[in-house]
């Protein structure tokens, strides 16, 4: 297994955790562990599918970031 493999099997357990902590009602869906743990997830599988070039993969990827920076700017934006 090479290196950008394992980075990107870490970013699914990454998501899939935070799934599982929503899912379990630990996280709240708008919640920032939640929206953390998929951006950081989801730019690991990203770098995975940028060395072995995944088109539609990458595509999913950056629209799954861009929602959750949007929600989590969003959530800074009414705390202040």
């Amino acid at each position: 297994m090479t290196l950008h493999e394992v980075v990107g099997l870490v970013g699914v357990l990454i998501v899939l955790i935070a799934y599982f902590m929503l899912a379990s009602k630990r996280w709240a869906s708008a919640s920032p562990p939640y929206l953390i743990a998929n951006i950081v997830g989801t730019l690991l599988i990203l770098f995975s599918l940028l060395i072995d070039v995944n088109w539609p993969g990458i595509a999913a990827q950056l629209v799954w970031i861009a929602i959750s920076l949007r929600s989590l700017i969003l959530q800074r934006k009414t705390r202040a």
